[in-house]
């Protein structure tokens, strides 16, 4: 893959999809904004060309374009832990998902060329999964469905005299199910403040098992590497987040060199 090929992909997204979703009375206008991005894209002015997108994101706006040319003003600078970020969110609008999914392929494998990529344990993954994809509406309304559901099984049951133990059984197993997707819905909802996820953008940080950076660090990190926050574990203000990384060591690191989802 090559990232002349992403530029393509980008810039042609630009010009046929509306800049954002936000409020147009603000005076700002995001696809001025964006042409002029892009005239400074093409022309190679990347630095140039992110100041603009800053300026359309600080106002407000966002979309799958902004994104990923911003994840792409990047690479080209080399800093792909700011490109692998803005490629993730990228991948969060449906117009750039398919591009967002190839350049963010590009971006790991030049991470495994220039330093050892972690392993993602199971449990990590499934935490991710419910916190950050899933989201706690879905199961809740799909366990409600299936409680209405389990409870014509049941009534039918009477009016089927023949059929009455195999409905009786299916809405045992219709409430089981229900009751599963419901505690997960109340968990995620629980949830779902106390942790973010995020992703480190530079190279150069450590983890740590006490907050104090005069003992010797348990982990090196470098850029592309994930984890999970715990926000109740991490004292506001202290310089300090306690969090998860990707293959499940758990410490202590400095409030820098990463962004947040």
């Amino acid at each position: 893959m090559r990232l002349s090929v992403l530029m393509f992909y980008a810039l042609m997204i630009l010009v046929i999809v509306p800049a954002a979703n936000a409020n147009t009375d603000s005076g700002v206008n995001p696809q001025s904004m964006f042409n002029q991005a892009n005239f400074l894209f093409e022309q190679q002015k990347y630095p140039e060309a992110i100041k603009e997108y800053r300026r359309i994101s600080e106002a407000g706006f966002s979309s799958g374009p902004l994104y990923l040319n911003m994840g792409m003003s990047y690479a080209y600078l080399d800093s792909l832990g700011l490109a692998n970020f803005y490629f993730h969110k990228a991948g969060n609008f449906p117009q750039t998902r398919q591009q967002a999914r190839e350049a963010i392929e590009y971006v790991q494998t030049v991470f495994s060329q220039r330093h050892t990529i972690i392993p993602e344990l199971a449990t990590f993954r499934l935490k991710h999964y419910l916190l950050f994809e899933l989201g706690y509406i879905k199961p809740i309304v799909i366990g409600l469905i299936l409680f209405n559901l389990a409870a014509l099984f049941w009534v039918g049951a009477w009016f089927y005299p023949k059929m009455r133990l195999l409905l009786k059984a299916s809405s045992i197993v219709v409430i089981v199910l229900a009751s599963a997707l419901l505690i997960t819905g109340i968990y995620v909802y629980s949830q779902k403040d106390l942790f973010k996820y995020g992703t480190f953008v530079e190279t150069g940080h450590a983890l740590y098992e006490t907050p104090d950076m005069d003992t010797n660090p348990s982990f090196l990190i470098f850029e592309g590497y994930t984890f999970i926050k715990d926000v109740q574990a991490s004292p506001p203000g202290s310089g300090w987040a306690y969090v998860q990384m990707s293959n499940g060591i758990e410490g202590w690191v400095r409030t820098r060199g990463y962004r947040l989802f």
